[in-house]
């Protein structure tokens, strides 16, 4: 993945906070130590210094969709409570957006489209971003819901889908699952409760402002 970054132009950064070293085992926290990264920023401020300059929080990949989740309820407004709890604790964070994969991307195109898996890889990016919005704005279930898991996830607690981003993770689930395609959808404080209700009321798959007009070229 780090080569893949690099051939897309992507630099490796690393964060240290001098005196810590890594909190356990998990590869998460050693899989990189070999790899020499292009940045190396040290982390010596202090909370209130975080607390002076965040103004974005970025949700990755929260969802119950996952295999280790199933069954478990989260209830319709879990990232409201979120987003609430963090506002309290640090002020200055007015955006809440998410990371999130789209796993039923490829198989759609596979099965329900006369798009050729094949050629979909030496697409441009914009191209592939298109077909990445008909999916989320036309692939839908029997009862009229999103295809999408995550999707629903998201849209049933308020959200928006925010942006569309192709060659995001070029990972090999990622690849097989959505050609690299990840999305980002954002929480805004005002329209969580009314985004959730439309959707309850009739699946709608609200859009930000930046993709509303793009919505309106695309067809089923």
């Amino acid at each position: 993945e780090v080569e893949a970054i690099r051939r897309q132009g992507g630099i490796l950064a690393r964060v240290e906070r001098p005196g810590f070293g890594p909190v356990n085992d998990h590869a998460s926290e050693s899989a990189l130590d070999d790899v020499k990264p292009e940045l190396v920023i040290l982390n010596v401020g202090t909370k209130r210094d975080l607390e002076d300059h965040a103004n974005t929080a970025t949700f990755y990949s929260i969802s119950n969709c996952q295999p280790g989740l199933s069954g478990v309820s989260f209830g319709n407004f879990l990232l409201k409570q979120v987003v609430q709890d963090l506002q309290r604790e640090f002020p200055g964070i007015n955006n809440f957006v998410t990371l999130s994969p789209v796993p039923g991307f490829a198989n759609w195109v596979a099965n329900e489209t006369d798009v050729s898996v094949k050629e979909i890889h030496v697409w441009p990016e914009e191209q592939l971003r298109q077909l990445g919005l008909r999916y989320f704005l036309h692939a839908r279930r029997a009862d009229g819901s999103p295809l999408d898991p995550v999707a629903r996830f998201h849209l049933r607690n308020g959200a928006a889908l925010d942006a569309i981003m192709p060659a995001a993770n070029p990972s090999e689930r990622s690849e097989s699952e959505s050609f690299g395609l990840m999305v980002s959808y954002r929480y805004d404080t005002k329209h969580i409760e009314d985004r959730h209700e439309h959707y309850i009321a009739d699946h709608t798959v609200a859009l930000s402002e930046a993709l509303l007009g793009e919505a309106k070229q695309i067809r089923p």
